[in-house]
């Protein structure tokens, strides 16, 4: 103990360098229990891989055309499915559009039958083949609503929606970009906070 407290008294900066070593640790504990739930969901049956069609979802402000494309009637599409067939962890969407979609995203309930709510939902991490999105959900997640674009009279033809489709491992620890951000943001704030207060100790109480 008392030689790790010499190593950290050398560090230059040691509360930054204390603040975001905690951070990855946590980042990596987060991830190894994201893992470690998914694995066990799996192997127990509980979280599943189902492949689905648009019609399998209740479509609102959608109409399929005679060719099976899918046009929106207003600037708010929904794909919504209160009763998932399994724990949905991941959803991924290979969709074309006629033009940029817009905002996408998708929304959840952690409870059955509760409305969705603009606070709750999360973004694609779109793929190299430039049709294909990811959607990472939290554990917990109940009902499910895709809202595929944000624009009327949009022409989309979905090829395949999959609920948690194969999910390599690595990407369980290698967090998005706004996780990247709060990464780099947050432990420096911490820094700031901690020196803050110390130095308020400095000058409030060893006068």
């Amino acid at each position: 103990m008392k030689k790790i407290k010499e190593r950290i008294s050398k560090l230059s900066a040691p509360i930054p360098v204390l603040c975001y070593t905690a951070a990855v640790c946590i980042a990596l504990l987060i991830g190894l229990f994201n893992f470690s739930y998914d694995f066990i969901g799996r192997m127990t049956g509980s979280i599943r891989m189902v492949p689905l069609n648009a019609q399998d979802f209740e479509l609102v402000n959608i109409i399929v055309q005679e060719n099976g494309e899918l046009l929106s009637e207003s600037d708010d599409p929904q794909l919504v499915m209160n009763l998932p067939p399994t724990r949905v962890r991941r959803i991924a969407m290979k969709v074309t559009y006629d033009r940029s979609p817009y905002e996408r995203c998708v929304y959840y309930t952690k409870t059955e039958g509760a409305p969705f709510n603009a606070l709750v939902r999360v973004w694609p991490t779109d793929l190299e083949d430039s049709k294909t999105a990811l959607y990472d959900l939290p554990i917990g997640a109940k009902g499910i609503r895709i809202d595929p674009g944000s624009l009327k009279a949009l022409h989309m033809n979905v090829e395949s929606i999959v609920l948690n489709p194969p999910r390599p491992v690595w990407t369980y620890f290698v967090p998005n970009g706004g996780g990247l951000f709060y990464l780099a943001v947050l432990p420096g704030l911490a820094a700031s906070v901690i020196r803050w207060m110390i130095e308020c100790k400095r000058h409030y109480f060893h006068r």
